[in-house]
């Protein structure tokens, strides 16, 4: 080690946050440098003086004046920022909204509203598992440097139980029980013979299962002798526990083309996030009997910005667990359910050119009609996304044309 880094870690060592190699170099440098050590001594001296000097009263009002000045300039910062940015925000939100409504469009027409919440909530799971570790890192260290930029007393008071903070959180860690957290979900296309029977036997399953229906939508595919072929999407959630039971029904009373059965262990990931909610508590905790010590305007307001940051960080946790936790319990089936022709509507094959041509003229007039009404169905049906799109639309041209102008 040489003298320059020596400087550079002297404050470090004053404050005892050098690691254990860092503090035997530098006692090693500090034994072997006469110039260093001077330097050393007169810090410590400097440091001391300066804790003797007396506390200043401050100025009757002088704690909600500096409260308003704070609020004032995150308020200016704030309002700069977004002056700044509108226009990008803007014409972001544009585009998630053309592209949510291009994507919901091309499923309704092709008769599959089948949603994919639950695979893509699951890929960000994955993704985030390698962060936690990071987040809770940074947690401890925001907290720690605000602690370590508090008066001394403060500081001392902290470091004293930091050891007892971390043997809790590793006794907590130890002792978990874990139970399995499963989240099971199905997608499945099947074809019955009676819609409108299949679809009320399912229901009705699925309330006795202490199940909800969370989406039903039925549509009409098309009409051959006055009878109409039903089509519909369905999304029901039902309790672990009889999500096969319903499933078996199903492939018992309709023909099924096409299932796929997703089992999601997601066990890691929601006890990463209960430790990290655990850990943030006892910062809390910890932060609040600080607050209660606090003596001066500076600690107050450090002590406050890092209790709201880490109440803020706790209850966003929270809501990823509870939202896991409903996904584990209820599980989701997604049906894609079409209704099919049976053996006594088949049409016989002794009948001439003549009329086999005038059915099919007539079936392709009939299918035309269904796609203009299908058209008019789905262009009503989405008509609040259009609504909103021109809106946006409108008002970028307008405040592009105003920019231009100026």
């Amino acid at each position: 080690m040489n003298c320059s880094e020596f400087r550079d870690l002297i404050f470090s060592f004053l404050d005892g946050e050098l690691s254990l190699f860092e503090k035997e170099q530098f006692e090693q440098h500090l034994s072997q440098c006469d110039d260093c050590k001077l330097e050393l001594e007169a810090y410590k001296k400097l440091i001391e003086e300066i804790q003797k000097l007396p506390m200043e009263e401050l100025p009757i009002g002088y704690c909600k004046k500096l409260h308003k000045g704070l609020e004032k300039a995150v308020d200016d910062k704030h309002r700069i920022v977004r002056n700044r940015f509108i226009k990008y925000i803007s014409i972001a939100a544009t585009c998630i909204l053309v592209v949510t409504g291009v994507y919901f469009a091309s499923n309704g027409m092709n008769g599959n509203m089948n949603g994919d919440y639950d695979k893509s909530l699951d890929m960000g799971n994955r993704a985030d598992d390698s962060n936690y570790g990071e987040m809770y890192d940074n947690a401890n260290k925001e907290t720690e440097q605000m602690v370590a930029e508090s008066p001394q007393d403060i500081d001392a008071n902290y470091s004293n139980d930091e050891d007892k903070q971390l043997s809790m959180t590793n006794s907590i860690q130890n002792q978990e029980n874990r139970t399995l957290k499963i989240i099971k979900s199905c997608n499945i296309e099947t074809t019955t013979l009676e819609y409108k029977s299949f679809l009320n036997s399912l229901l009705d399953l699925t309330r006795k299962s202490d199940g909800y229906i969370e989406y039903n939508r039925t549509y009409t595919i098309q009409i051959i002798d006055d009878k109409e072929y039903k089509g519909g999407n369905v999304k029901v959630r039902v309790p672990e526990e009889h999500f096969y039971n319903v499933i078996n029904f199903i492939k018992s009373e309709s023909d099924v083309t096409n299932e796929v059965v997703n089992e999601n262990d997601v066990t890691k990931h929601y006890y990463d996030i209960d430790n990290i909610v655990k850990n943030l508590k006892i910062q809390e905790d910890r932060l609040r009997e600080l607050y209660s010590k606090a003596t001066n305007v500076t600690e107050i307001l450090q002590l406050e910005n890092e209790i709201r940051r880490i109440r803020t960080e706790i209850d966003s946790y929270s809501i990823t667990l509870s939202d896991i936790d409903d996904r584990v319990s209820m599980s989701t089936i997604e049906l894609n359910i079409i209704e099919v022709e049976g053996k006594s509507i088949d049409i016989s094959s002794s009948k001439s050119v003549w009329q086999k041509s005038k059915e099919g003229i007539i079936k392709t007039i009939n299918n035309i009609v269904k796609l203009l009404q299908n058209f008019v169905i789905y262009l009503i049906t989405y008509l609040p996304y259009i609504i909103v799109i021109a809106i946006l639309v409108i008002v970028l041209t307008l405040i592009t044309k105003r920019k231009t102008k100026k």
